[in-house]
């Protein structure tokens, strides 16, 4: 636990002196806190290369590439570097890391914050405690901030430079660099760099919106796409993508199977092999993995077995 708590101490020139018991009681519960989701990120270790790829993926989307980069002149030349909002976005993918910004207590016009971000696998830290005055300045002088969401909203902005350092202090650079060309990349497509998740869902929300089809409508309709025509002189439906003539087992029946075999199928798919095997009367043993397609090739062997018992009294 003290090791847990050593986060929050010995902050290099970043210290506040003179912290109350509220103060401390928020860093110890929030050391335990840590404490904990360490436990669980030792059990459920990040897999780098999805947690890389999940980064480049949210980077594809144009939405967050146009807001990847902060800039801003100072002097004669021009600061940049990666926003607060791709840290996030890269924090969230990379996963395992507890990451925020935290009021710890409110006293003399001032609110003491602490932004942090730790990468719970590699205990790799970056802690940083500072003071925000409840004060805004404007052209007609400092104005003391008393209405609580203003003061929420001046931590927020002050917080969120700290903890865009904080984050990228703990993610591997390369993964920084790699997301940030990445960034760069989306904004020059020309096809405007919309991710294929991305694609299908704002498609099937305007469908659903313009003309009333829902998501299960076109699941249903896609299904109902293997379902082609077969043979059109037996009407008959395609039940399987790859579905085989009957035609092409009796063919194979008669070349290479010898009287007294047994048959083992391992893969029914559309029942046409077992409809061969019957008329050649050979003893067989089938299966079929897919739940769907097993109902639909067993409902088509006895639809077969009906017609070869109405045949055989003379009713067709």
């Amino acid at each position: 636990m003290e090791n847990v708590m050593n986060i929050y101490e010995g902050v290099e020139n970043r210290q506040v002196s003179g912290r109350g018991v509220g103060t401390e009681m928020m860093v110890s519960r929030q050391a335990q806190e840590v404490q904990a989701a360490m436990v669980i990120a030792k059990k459920f270790p990040r897999n780098e290369v999805e947690s890389f790829n999940r980064i480049m993926q949210a980077c594809k989307r144009r939405s967050l590439a146009e807001q990847a980069m902060y800039e801003y002149p100072r002097g004669t030349t021009k600061v940049t570097g990666p926003s607060i909002r791709l840290a996030e976005a890269m924090a969230q993918n990379w996963g395992n890391i507890d990451f925020g910004i935290t009021e710890l207590e409110q006293r003399s016009g001032e609110s003491q914050v602490m932004a942090y971000a730790w990468d719970l696998e590699t205990n790799t830290r970056q802690t940083k405690i500072f003071a925000v005055p409840h004060v805004r300045s404007t052209k007609q002088g400092n104005k003391a901030l008393t209405d609580p969401r203003d003061i929420y909203e001046m931590i927020a902005n002050q917080g969120a430079r700290r903890l865009r350092a904080c984050i990228l202090g703990v993610i591997p650079g390369d993964v920084i660099d790699a997301a940030i060309a990445q960034c760069e990349a989306t904004l020059t497509d020309s096809n405007g760099g919309v991710p294929l998740e991305d694609l299908i869902r704002s498609s099937t929300a305007t469908l659903q919106e313009k003309y009333g089809i829902t998501i299960p409508m076109i699941e249903a309709y896609i299904e109902e796409g293997w379902i082609q025509q077969g043979n059109k002189k037996l009407n008959e439906k395609r039940i399987h993508p790859t579905q085989k003539p009957v035609n092409l087992y009796r063919w194979l029946i008669q070349k290479y199977v010898q009287a007294g075999w047994n048959v083992l199928d391992t893969h029914v798919g559309s029942a046409s092999s077992l409809i061969a095997y019957e008329e050649a009367g050979i003893p067989y043993v089938g299966f079929e993995i897919d739940p769907k397609r097993y109902e639909l090739s067993k409902q088509r062997l006895e639809e077969h077995r009906a017609q070869l018992t109405l045949h055989d009294f003379g009713i067709i």
